[in-house]
């Protein structure tokens, strides 16, 4: 009886297992692609389009983010935020413009872009677009998988390793490359590189002061060739894919067995320093992605700590205040070195918020600069795994008197936007930077020009009030301004702010009469309100990406203090692209006034700010 029960238990076991794998065959089958084979038609008279829908390609992106992360990531497309442009990036006619957030009140966030004719529902051109000032690691990674996806949906010929190589190529490419694309990104945009393959072609773009675009189109032989003839570098897939392996390769050879043993070492060696920290780490959901965990600042400060005490050239991470480099006192025997021609080696390491950990190594060699650098990252026992490997050629690198060491890589696989990255040596002082971070971060100097002209509450010069607003309504609101939401004006086109809105977002912030800030701003008395442009391509200032410092503060008669800032730019490899001086009142609480602007010290490098509305870019400020 007991051998007949057993039979039976095993039996209904085989039963179960016998399901449960059908129902896994069915999942998987469910998760293979179905979207037809993507051809090329065009839709009106030299627009070419993707006989691809915007229903279709979420549905199919979908499938493949489904099958790794068992969930959907994007949503229908009647849930994406649309606009109508009176033409595409490469149509002439109107276009629909969709966008999708996964938080459309987190701007740092990657985003999708899609260009769909007015008069049917092809695919005009996909983006994957990326802006993140803050350059977190998990926002790239972000940005990396939302190319992929994509990329596979209109290349579904090449294989996972080629795609990941394609994506990394171009992104590089642009990032090295900026100067191309500086013309901004509207319907004259030439790529500077283009890959193509059956129909499809992929190109990036990217401008100091833009976001990085990942971009998608149609192309046939013909379009090939204009693009050719005006000087677009074109490259074959179908050739360039059986060659990616070798790609791979060379990358690879190019440290040598000595090197990789060094770096191993190295890094099991941290590892093992720090392993009794990762073990008791506490972990927390990431404030981008929540989906995704990552260690507390506490549990990070605790590796950094134990790798400080060690004696290792460690960056102190900070979540307010900007990295430096503890133990640092070896580059300045490092760049003394470099400088007289002598062989010479600097090493320093840094932890990632998801726990993992970067070593990198700077070396001055009679053939050369190198870059070396390994990933690791820790397996389910707590045990190093190098992820990455690899060693680059620095084309530049350079110590400053402020303490900030700039370098430039052949290949940057750095998320930073500039050419350069920079590290800092030297610690930063705290009270300064909790002023740069109360009055000067809030605002920035992207997309307006309140510290990079000439003004005070006498004279407020060209100071553009319109394009503040966002900045302030968010400062004052805590929320971000909608433009969905808003009534706009069609021929000229902007959005109408109500007077309500627009006067308390500025009024509290100046001290000016409402009567000057309405004839400064275009305020229209027949609708109570006043126009205003959200950025976009075709009214995008060129400005380079700035990073303001407060270098000292002093305090005035009146009540006031005026704060003395450098604008850093790290992508032109400068502490200080410009100096200017802001004078700002406080008042009850948290609340302030900005008094004034001074320059002080202004590059030629430093361009002029153009206003977004037509009507001020004329000349009515």
């Amino acid at each position: 009886m007991k051998k007949q029960s057993k039979t039976w238990l095993v039996l209904i076991i085989v039963c179960m297992a016998a399901v449960l794998f059908m129902g896994f065959l069915v999942y998987r089958h469910n998760d293979e692609p179905q979207m037809h084979e993507i051809s090329v038609m065009e839709n009106r008279k030299d627009e070419l389009v993707f006989d691809v829908s915007l229903d279709e390609y979420i549905e199919q992106f979908n499938r493949y983010y489904r099958a790794d992360y068992r969930k959907d990531y994007l949503l229908p497309m009647a849930e994406w935020y649309s606009e109508t442009y009176s033409q595409g990036i490469h149509s002439r006619y109107e276009t629909v413009c969709y966008d999708f957030s996964e938080d459309p009140t987190m701007w740092t966030l990657p985003t999708i872009t899609a260009y769909v004719p007015s008069d049917c529902d092809a695919i005009q051109e996909i983006t994957v677009n990326f802006d993140d000032h803050g350059y977190r690691e998990d926002m790239y990674t972000l940005y990396g998988e939302l190319c992929f996806y994509t990329v596979k949906v209109f290349f579904p010929e090449l294989d996972n390793r080629t795609i990941t190589w394609l994506c990394k190529t171009l992104n590089n490419y642009a990032y090295q490359n900026l100067l191309p694309y500086e013309q901004g990104y509207s319907s004259d945009s030439v790529p500077a590189v283009l890959y193509y393959q059956n129909g499809a072609g992929i190109y990036p773009y990217f401008a100091t002061g833009e976001s990085m675009h990942l971009c998608i189109i149609p192309v046939t032989d013909e379009t090939l060739q204009v693009f050719a003839d005006k000087g677009t570098e074109i490259h074959n897939l179908s050739v360039q894919s059986s060659e990616s392996e070798n790609v791979h390769s060379e990358e690879e050879v190019l440290m040598s067995d000595d090197e990789q043993k060094r770096v191993e070492t190295v890094c099991r060696t941290v590892t093992e320093i720090c392993e009794p920290e990762y073990r008791n780490a506490c972990w927390e959901p990431s404030a981008y992605m929540p989906d995704q965990n990552v260690m507390t600042q506490e549990s990070i400060d605790a590796m950094e700590q134990r790798l400080i005490a060690e004696g290792y050239a460690v960056l102190d991470s900070d979540s307010r205040y900007p990295a430096f480099l503890q133990n640092a006192e070896g580059f300045s025997a490092f760049w003394k070195a470099v400088q007289n021609g002598k062989t010479a080696q600097q090493d320093y390491l840094w932890i990632s918020p998801y726990g993992g950990m970067h070593y990198a190594s700077m070396e001055n060699r009679e053939d050369g600069a190198y870059y070396l650098e390994a990933v690791v990252k820790w397996n389910e026992q707590h045990k190093m795994m190098i992820t990455e490997l690899y060693k680059r050629d620095v084309l530049d690198w350079e110590l400053t008197e402020n303490g900030n060491f700039y370098y430039k890589l052949y290949e940057a696989h750095s998320p930073a936007f500039e050419d350069y990255t920079m590290l800092r040596l030297e610690k930063p002082d705290y009270a300064l930077w909790d002023l740069t971070i109360a009055y000067l971060n809030p605002v920035g100097y992207q997309s307006n020009n309140l510290f990079s002209c000439e003004w005070s509450a006498e004279d407020y010069g060209t100071l553009c009030f319109n394009d503040l607003l966002e900045f302030l309504y968010r400062e004052q609101s805590g929320q971000i301004l909608d433009p969905t939401v808003l009534s706009c004006q069609e021929k000229p086109f902007y959005y109408q702010i109500p007077a309500e809105t627009f006067e308390s977002s500025i009024l509290p912030y100046f001290s000016i009469s409402l009567q000057q800030l309405r004839e400064r701003s275009c305020y229209d008395s027949k609708t109570g309100t006043y126009p205003w442009l959200d950025v976009a391509y075709d009214n995008l200032s060129y400005f380079p990406l700035i990073t303001p410092e407060v270098k000292a503060c002093r305090q005035n008669t009146d009540g006031s203090f005026t704060l003395t800032v450098d604008a850093m730019c790290i992508g032109l490899k400068t502490d200080s692209l410009f100096r200017h001086e802001v004078r700002i009142r406080p008042g009850d609480s948290e609340a302030f006034q900005y008094m004034g602007n001074h320059l002080i010290k202004v590059s030629d490098e430093l361009p002029a700010y153009v206003p977004r509305l037509e009507m001020q870019r004329k000349g009515t400020v």
